[in-house]
């Protein structure tokens, strides 16, 4: 069983991109849908990779984290819905210091909790 599982390792991890680069395509695919090649790479490179599922569920807490964090920050009644939309779909968003220490300790809770789900 041991050798039929290495096998089947080998075969998958010759037909998936490299750890590197798998790292790169679940941080791409937060934003950009990927194709179904790459849906299909991901999967089965995730299937047998400890290290890269780790990477995964840490990309999906951060991003959780930082959706909440930004739609408490433009949801109030201050914010104007032009301003909350521009906010929301900027890739490059300036965060004040106050949010960028919230947005911190939420990750340092999510990441050191081991009940928490993914993604929120």
């Amino acid at each position: 069983m041991t050798r039929l599982r290495y096998m089947l390792a080998k075969i998958v991890f010759g037909i998936t991109p490299p750890c590197d680069d798998m790292t790169v395509l679940l941080s791409k695919s937060i934003d950009t849908p990927p194709t179904l090649k790459e849906r299909m790479q991901t999967e089965l490179h995730l299937s047998l990779c400890v290290a890269c599922s780790r990477v995964r569920t840490q990309f999906d807490v951060l991003h959780g984290v930082a959706r909440q964090i930004l739609d408490e920050d433009v949801s109030g009644a201050s914010a104007e819905p032009q301003m909350r939309s521009m906010m929301l779909k900027s890739t490059a968003i300036t965060l004040p210091e106050d949010v960028k220490g919230r947005l911190q300790n939420r990750i340092n809770e999510e990441l050191n909790n081991p009940d928490s789900k993914p993604g929120l």
